[in-house]
């Protein structure tokens, strides 16, 4: 049985460019983080 993995890191949010860590928050994503999260939200039931 081969293992698959896939690694899918987190859309940039509005602290990401300004460096500002993001523990327990969850900042709004930014216009560029809404843009990578629609390129892969279509196609998570191919996976």
């Amino acid at each position: 049985m081969a293992v698959r993995i896939i690694y899918v890191r987190h859309a940039e949010s509005l602290w990401n460019p300004i460096g500002r860590y993001q523990g327990r928050l969850d900042p709004e994503l930014s216009r560029r983080g809404h843009k990578q999260a629609g390129t892969f939200s279509p196609h998570p039931q191919e996976i």
